[in-house]
């Protein structure tokens, strides 16, 4: 007897778009501005200015984990959302710096804001990774799998940053944004959704070589080989219309505040793409801060993880 295919309990119901319902943030109180660094390395603040457009960042405390800062963002979003922690169906975490190997950074988040009725699950993406977080909980939602899910991305970088590279050391700093999502009452706003790829033959760009199974740590490792590494910085950053190294989202018609996008492009690396009123795109060519993003249709985020425009 032929064994019929089992149907899904969420096929009979139609797909529905998600809001961004509510966000948070936060930063540690430590600020190092390009003045400190320049004591540290040979590098200046019109050297750092002038390539990066940096003129601060933030660092965690020894003792402060990426967990604790994820939970504090996931606090204020959880508290803007006007939902109960115990609301949320899953927990995602977009990281390159989690607490340890295993258990998932997000398991730890779990515990802290008291989200017991929710599933755990970490990204490695490194800096697109919130922006795939962001599409997989799309897609739970839109589903019917589930209807409240966070994303959070959070890094404390300098834990991994080799203070002696000049050409690393000025990029880094430590932070974590937060967004809770859920089903849109309105059938036709929401997130349109991400474009997202990757390009597995670039991996050598921007790396920390050792800690994986390729590399295992053991006594005699040299250190250098745990801390981040960009061996192309032109490569990394260069145009993205030139370069595939980026994952952007589109904001047309997103039920969203602004303050949403003003902490997506504060706590990642950025650019703008304009849409013209033939519905071609193109890339501005420049980092954004606020308030260029009101004129933008989408927001870019840096990685080899990347979405390419066509």
């Amino acid at each position: 007897m032929k064994r019929q295919p089992r149907s899904s309990p969420r096929s009979a119901k139609p797909l529905r778009t998600v809001s961004i319902i509510g966000t948070g943030s936060y930063v540690p109180d430590k600020i190092l501005t390009n003045a400190d660094l320049s004591r540290i390395v040979n590098t200046s603040d019109d050297w750092i200015t002038t390539r990066t457009g940096i003129k601060e960042r933030r660092i965690a405390a020894k003792e402060e984990t990426t967990s604790d800062m994820a939970a504090k963002a996931a606090l204020k979003a959880i508290g803007q959302a006007k939902i109960s922690a115990k609301e949320i169906n899953l927990i995602l975490v977009a990281t390159a710096t989690p607490d340890m190997l295993f258990p998932a950074t997000a398991c730890f988040v779990q515990k802290k804001i008291g989200a017991t009725n929710a599933a755990c699950l970490d990204i490695s993406a490194a800096c697109a990774g919130f922006l795939f977080g962001l599409e997989i909980a799309q897609q739970f939602i839109t589903s019917h799998t589930h209807d409240t899910v966070l994303v959070i991305g959070a890094e404390k970088l300098t834990s991994i940053t080799n203070w002696t590279d000049r050409n690393t050391c000025v990029l880094f700093g430590d932070a974590a944004g937060a967004m809770v999502l859920g089903p849109s009452e309105d059938p036709d706003r929401g997130i349109l959704g991400a474009s997202v790829d990757s390009d597995g033959s670039r991996y050598g760009l921007i790396q920390i070589p050792a800690g994986g199974s390729n590399k295992p740590f053991h006594a005699d490792l040299d250190l250098a080989q745990t801390r981040m590494t960009i061996t192309d910085g032109r490569e990394v950053f260069a145009d993205p219309g030139h370069c595939k190294g980026f994952s952007y989202l589109n904001l047309a018609s997103m039920t969203c505040s602004s303050a949403a996008i003003r902490l997506m492009i504060s706590e990642t690396p950025c650019r703008a793409i304009k849409t013209n009123p033939t519905g071609s795109r193109s890339f501005t060519g420049q980092r954004i801060n606020p308030p260029a993003f009101e004129d933008a249709s989408w927001i870019v985020q840096d990685s080899t993880n990347h979405g390419q425009v066509k």
